[in-house]
């Protein structure tokens, strides 16, 4: 992501970014190989708030200035959101990896309903997602990411089922954030005036880590690792290879490809967090040149801007290195900011301390937008908390089921519960202890066996959701080869 970071260079600038790179002309995003889509237009285009919605890929919360690092360039231009927004300080992902999260997000369901729980798994027809929703009752859709999961037809040998709802739709693996950003412009120029809901993934702070040298230098002064108390892993080094080839990259090299050599010097930890927290900074810069594209297109000040992560990412935090074989807060806690218009009597400035699940997105966004959702969808409307009411409590659930590992994690009253079969039942007192670094389960046994029950029903509860049994696809060989690089696919 070097030449992006080096071409916008926002270190502490409180102005709007430069514009983005030249789009697409308009004409080519309903057919050809750039795009596609449905290419139709709704029914009736309804007057409305343009609906944005921006996921993050491996967004870590408490690695960005507004969630309590002490390296404010890591979230600067989130930072001037939040302060005509709401942050939710507790928000969690459905899933501690990507596709799960990204399908709860389309379908408002979570994974043990809409069955997208590992990586050769599409969605299935049956659920009416937040998309095909929006578009019914008058919006315009579009999508432009970066994710190999949710490529479409012509890029892999079938359908995710993920565009379901899109007029637009762009997708490709390991695109960096300008050219996502590209393609969400031809979509904007494409449509005219109506209102919109787009949705933007960005891909650029997932391994392997490679920011520029101005990106580090930004940030300032060493941020190590917040739960080091003593302990660590036995080797860093050792645990980065052991963990899956995409960690294999020390730090700021300029070949983000290059495995170490033997004898080589291993990948100091600060360095590590350093390139990371680097990424960061450019991905905070990315979102500044879309607050311009924005602007620029007089979508700016009216739209409802959604910004969120779809996992977060492991640091040695509880014995390992990448995300989706636990459910900690260090994969599962991510950032949720929302924008609001204007106009209209939002809050401004607030921070939400209630827990929240990003299922609850799809219903928010649908009713801020002036649509109705379907009774299929799980999460809860979180409109009132937008107005500044307060946000009353609910169990906030996270799973995942990922490479033979299989955890759970639920939030409820306070306290949280993480269980997999590696650590037993530990538990956790999220007020004090937002990290989950201190096991109290010892200390509160029937606090454990209460959110133990919490787990078993609220997995029964989801399953009786389940719209279909999920499809499965093929992948290619590439593809295959990809996500195995990425260590989302094991060696069988």
């Amino acid at each position: 992501m070097r030449a992006a970071f080096a071409a916008i260079a926002l270190f502490g600038c409180s102005g709007p970014a430069p514009e983005p790179a030249p789009a697409p002309p308009p004409s080519a995003w309903t057919t050809g190989p750039d795009a596609v889509g449905t290419g139709r237009a709704p029914p009736t285009v309804r007057p409305g708030p343009d609906l944005v919605l921006v996921t993050i890929d491996t967004w870590r919360a408490d690695r960005l200035g507004l969630y309590g690092s002490p390296r404010g360039a890591t979230s600067s231009t989130l930072a001037r959101w939040a302060d005509v927004g709401v942050v939710f300080e507790h928000a969690y992902a459905p899933s501690s990896w990507t596709w799960p999260t990204l399908a709860s997000l389309a379908t408002g369901l979570h994974p043990s309903a809409h069955g997208a729980t590992t990586p050769e798994a599409g969605l299935c027809d049956a659920p009416d997602t937040l998309a095909e929703t929006l578009w019914s009752q008058g919006r315009r859709t579009g999508f432009a990411g970066s994710s190999s999961y949710v490529e479409p037809p012509g890029e892999r040998p079938t359908d995710t089922g993920f565009a379901a709802g899109f007029e637009y739709f762009w997708a490709r693996g390991m695109a960096d954030g300008a050219a996502v950003l590209a393609r969400a412009a031809a979509f904007l120029d494409g449509v005219g005036d109506g209102p919109v809901f787009l949705h933007v993934h960005l891909y650029d702070p997932h391994c392997p880590f490679d920011p520029s040298p101005e990106a580090v230098a930004a940030l300032g002064a060493p941020f190590g690792h917040a739960g080091m108390d003593g302990a660590w892993l036995p080797d860093f080094t050792t645990s980065v290879r052991e963990a899956n080839g995409c960690f294999l990259v020390p730090p700021i090299t300029g070949d983000p490809t290059r495995e170490l050599r033997p004898g080589e010097r291993g990948t100091d930890l600060q360095a590590y967090l350093d390139a990371y927290d680097g990424e960061l900074v450019e991905t905070d810069a990315l979102l500044g040149d879309l607050q311009a594209l924005l602007a620029s297109r007089g979508r700016w000040h009216g739209a409802w801007v959604i910004a969120t992560g779809d996992h977060g990412e492991e640091f040695g935090d509880h014995g390992r290195i990448g995300h989706g074989r636990t459910a900690y807060a260090e994969t599962a806690r991510v950032p949720l900011v929302v924008k609001p218009p204007t106009e209209g009597g939002w809050a401004r400035g607030v921070r939400i301390a209630t827990p929240v699940s990003l299922a609850d997105l799809p219903p928010t966004i649908a009713a801020v937008g002036g649509a109705r959702g379907p009774r299929s969808w799980q999460g809860r409307d979180l409109t009132s908390a937008l107005r500044g009411d307060r946000l009353q409590n609910a169990p906030v659930f996270v799973e995942t089921d990922y490479e033979g590992g299989r955890a759970r994690l639920v939030i409820d009253g306070g306290l949280a519960l993480h269980r997999d079969a590696h650590d037993g039942a530990r538990l956790f007192e999220i007020a004090r202890d937002p990290g989950h670094r201190h096991d109290r389960a010892a200390l509160r046994p029937a606090d454990v066996a209460r959110l133990g029950a919490s787990i078993d029903g609220l997995e029964r509860d989801i399953a009786k959701g389940r719209v279909c049994e999920p499809t499965s696809r093929s992948m290619s060989p590439e593809q295959i080869e990809t996500l195995r690089a990425l260590g989302y696919l094991g060696s069988d």
